[in-house]
């Protein structure tokens, strides 16, 4: 009996004859190479964007040559249609090429169908990315899908640093070159520097960087890395444009370890001169500016202070506050310590209760030791700040008195009592206070007038610290709902959007009546798109407080037709409204609903009469990323100086 031979060995046999294989693995290898020296050499001339078409043709190229290689051969005579085999014959007998037919079908069904596969490809991966439902391209924010160099970079976030040092104990050093980083960054009145509370999710993580630009609602994203071998530190940084994923500039920079503040300041300038071009004198000076030690064990001390306090548990505290201490007692003038100090005292009440009143007395004592040495320290003022406006009340009721003067060896004492006895209390009975810090506490107290942002990366966690107390207090705790509300918007600006939704939320829950709790929920929901969810938090207030239903169904014709555009019509239409009624219209919700609509001279006429009044919704430009549009313009610029120099100045009354 006669075995039938195989079709599949046939097949595979016919492919050899026709050298297909072969043709399909030069094809595949040279493709290769091609698509590497492509992702080498592409990013070198911005020419990203071409990658994409070298795979797309590389990959629909192959089919095509394969088809290609079964039709023809390549002869010493030159490029012959390869002849057909009848390998069921012995001999494999060759016959004349009759299957003309057949292979002009496979060649022709093949060329359309690649090229048919790659204009589709083409032609979607060249389409803009679709906004969110709702919201057009007339919308206030539009963040471009490509880099384009002449376009300014208004928002910025600093990620975590890789910390290559060996065995990791240098993990303080890069957390404090990190922060260090960020903070003199947040001094730049063109840029909104995310939070290092908000970017601290991001160490290690796997989220790529258009993900975290869309997160973090940023245009620039700077990453990098620190080695620190004995006393010498390398630090490198790059800066890339977020949603393109473009490279713009890196740098590397080794320096002692004795210089690690002027480097510190010197890497700031470097990224803020590659965002916004030639530095003014006043920016350089921002830039430097800190309140340092020149002692190095009294910077390495603090610096390991930070890096304990950046973890928020009670023993983190505890220890930042021992080595808070030796950092004073290294360099006795070094203000930033000082008002380290004061700061992690506040946390550590806010995290850990016991005696409130002793607590915050030991916090102001400390933020005016930090003012004697340095009266312009931000850090000092915002904590002072904080302790008045907000602490007093809520932790131990009325406002405490000012500090009165105390003698030297009570001073030295530092005696910490009530429940927290233990903590810190070796620490702080070693620092030397002296009686002048308590003598001027009638007039270093906190001018409760202050109403901007803090003038700090210290002020802004101290307040995000707050903001997240209030929360868990606020089902124990009588507190007023205009606190919950201002603790609601610090939330968001520490990046922590749900849980600002979920107290305000509470607080309309609680009494639909509170229009603030609304309003400020709905703008949280417009500065990041949130459009259909906005829709739904407006008819859950009319069905909730009775609003006006009409006046809703307006809002969804206009969203329909010009979505985002259409909200900030209708918006700017209800706030003249109510100002034609002669009701109180803040001037920076105006400013937000003229932006929206492209009324920029409109919007800075009304932030400008937002800082004439002291208005209190000032606090939300800095980190908002709905005013981004805006931070070009030296119009807003001279703004943020402004606002920071009043946040700087302390009008103090005897007494007070």
């Amino acid at each position: 009996m006669v075995r039938q031979p195989s079709k599949l060995r046939d097949f595979v046999a016919e492919l050899r004859r026709r050298h297909v294989i072969r043709v399909a693995l030069t094809y595949a290898a040279g493709a290769f190479v091609v698509l590497q020296l492509g992702e080498i050499v592409l990013p070198a001339f911005s020419a990203e964007g071409a990658l994409r078409y070298l795979v797309v043709f590389a990959v629909l190229g192959f089919p095509l040559i394969t088809v290609l290689a079964w039709v023809f051969d390549i002869t010493p005579e030159g490029i012959r249609k390869t002849q057909t085999v009848d390998l069921s014959l012995a001999g494999a007998a060759t016959r004349p090429g009759t299957d003309l037919l057949p292979r002009a079908a496979l060649l022709t069904i093949t060329v359309l169908a690649v090229g048919g596969l790659g204009w589709w490809w083409i032609d979607m991966g060249s389409q803009p990315a679709a906004p969110p439902r709702g919201v057009t391209e007339r919308g206030p924010r539009v963040v471009p899908v490509t880099y384009r160099p002449d376009e300014p970079i208004r928002s910025l976030a600093v990620l975590p640093l890789d910390n290559f040092s060996d065995g990791g104990e240098q993990d303080y050093f890069t957390a404090g070159m990190h922060e260090a980083i960020i903070a003199r960054l947040s001094q730049l009145p063109t840029v909104r520097v995310v939070s290092r509370t908000s970017v601290a999710r991001y160490a290690n993580s796997r989220r790529t960087i258009p993900e975290i630009a869309r997160e973090l609602r940023v245009e620039g994203i700077v990453e990098g890395s620190v080695m620190r071998v004995g006393s010498e530190v390398r630090i490198t940084v790059q800066l890339i444009h977020g949603p393109s994923d473009t490279h713009v500039w890196s740098q590397s920079y080794t320096r002692d370890f004795a210089d690690v503040l002027a480097l510190q300041g010197e890497v700031a300038e470097a990224i803020a001169a590659e965002i916004q071009g030639e530095l003014s004198p006043q920016d350089r000076a921002t830039l430097s500016m800190v309140a340092a030690s020149t002692v190095p064990q009294a910077t390495e001390e603090f610096m390991k202070a930070r890096f304990e306090q950046s973890r928020e548990t009670p023993e983190g505290l505890r220890a930042a506050i021992d080595h808070y201490s030796a950092a004073v007692l290294a360099d006795p003038e070094f203000a930033r310590a000082y008002a380290g100090m004061a700061g992690t005292e506040l946390m550590l009440e806010m995290i850990d209760p016991g005696d409130p009143a002793a607590s915050l007395e030991r916090a102001r004592l400390m933020a005016l030791k930090a003012l004697e040495v340095d009266p312009g320290l931000p850090e000092a003022h915002d904590i002072l700040t904080l302790i008045d406006e907000y602490l007093s009340e809520e932790l131990v009721g009325p406002a405490i008195p000012p500090t009165p003067p105390r003698s030297a060896e009570e001073s030295q004492a530092g005696q910490r009592t009530g429940a927290h006895g233990e903590r810190g209390a070796d620490s702080l009975a070693a620092v030397a206070l002296g009686p002048a810090a308590g003598a001027e506490a009638g007039e270093m107290s906190a001018d409760s007038a202050r109403v901007f942002e803090s003038a700090s990366e210290v002020g802004r966690q101290l307040q995000a610290a707050w903001a997240g107390w209030t929360m868990r207090s606020a089902g124990e705790r009588a507190i007023r709902p205009s606190r919950l509300i201002r603790a609601a918007r610090q939330l968001r600006a520490a990046g922590k959007t749900d849980d600002a939704i979920e107290l305000l939320q509470r607080v309309y829950e609680r009494d639909p009546g509170q229009e603030e709790a609304w309003e400020a929920a709905e703008l949280i929901y417009a500065s990041e798109d949130r459009y259909d969810e906005l829709l739904d938090l407006r008819r859950a207030w009319v069905e909730a407080a009775g609003g006006d239903a009409e006046s809703v169904a307006r809002l969804e014709a206009l969203m329909a037709e010009d979505g985002a555009f259409g909200y900030w019509v209708w918006r700017l239409e209800g706030l003249e409204a109510r100002e034609a009624r002669g009701e109180r219209v803040s001037p920076v919700d105006l400013a937000a609903a003229y932006m929206g609509t492209g009324a920029r001279e409109e919007a800075f006429e009304m932030l400008d009469e937002a800082f004439r009044s002291r208005d209190r919704g000032l606090a939300s430009v800095r980190e908002d990323s709905l005013w981004d549009p805006l931070r070009d313009d030296p119009r807003f610029s001279s703004l943020m100086n402004r606002m920071r120099g009043q946040s700087l100045q302390s009008p103090r009354r005897p007494g007070s």
